[in-house]
């Protein structure tokens, strides 16, 4: 899913936070080797015009924060459609924006609730939005086609990129992300990047959170090796 937060008076300023919008799917070889942090460089390569720098200090101001809530079920591992909750706050003032989802990995597109924005409304795959004040909060619903099969008993959740861009700069940003996945069906092999100063990673029995303070564009990815779910819920 792409989503593009678009100033429609300024359409320069574009903060992007993406799930799996640019990611293919890539067959696995028969080792393991690196073929994961190959195939991930490669991409990384393909898309970042701007250079990610991690933020070892959170800037004094607050910045946009993108949180995603993502649940996969048993049933993704079969389809690749995953259920996001996506939420913005410290959003920048602006009279009117749009908020742009790709069209053939996005479906049930609503919107569960706002503040501080005069008007909200869909629009195809878009989110319309006027008047975003400056303690604005935005909150939207949607299925994604965001699991990818890698080969057999693999699977990965690619997000990104998510970037706050204004002309040739890229400013600082706040990305969180919590991934609910069916413990029997999923576990987890790692991510990537991997935690480090400015990136967090927590992993539980069940769920995945990581936590990002960035400049640039922030590309992730989530690997998993996965079991047979058949007959398992929804």
């Amino acid at each position: 899913m792409s989503c593009f937060l678009i100033p429609l008076d300024r359409a320069i300023l574009i903060l992007v936070a993406s799930i799996a919008s640019l990611a293919p799917a890539v067959a696995a070889p028969d080792d393991d080797g690196d073929w994961w942090e190959e195939d991930v460089e490669r991409h990384t390569a393909s898309v970042n015009e701007g250079e990610l720098r991690l933020l070892h200090r959170r800037p004094e101001r607050p910045v946009h924060h993108h949180h995603n809530h993502i649940v996969i079920t048993p049933s993704s591992l079969h389809d690749g459609w995953i259920h996001m909750r996506q939420c913005h706050t410290h959003m920048d003032p602006v009279p009117s924006a749009q908020v742009v989802y790709n069209s053939e990995r996005t479906r049930r597109l609503r919107i569960t609730s706002f503040k501080d924005i005069r008007r909200t409304w869909i629009e195809g795959h878009t989110v319309q939005l006027r008047d975003v004040g400056h303690h604005a909060r935005l909150c939207i619903e949607a299925e994604s086609w965001a699991l990818q099969r890698q080969g057999e008993g693999r699977y990965t959740l690619a997000n990104g990129p998510y970037m706050r861009r204004f002309l040739d700069g890229y400013y600082p940003m706040h990305v969180s992300m919590d991934v609910d996945y069916p413990e029997p069906c999923l576990q987890p092999l790692g991510t990537w990047p991997q935690a480090q100063p400015g990136l967090r990673v927590v992993m539980r029995p069940g769920r995945i959170s990581l936590d990002a303070w960035f400049e640039g564009r922030l590309l992730t990815r989530i690997r998993f090796t996965g079991t047979d779910c058949a007959g398992a819920g929804p």
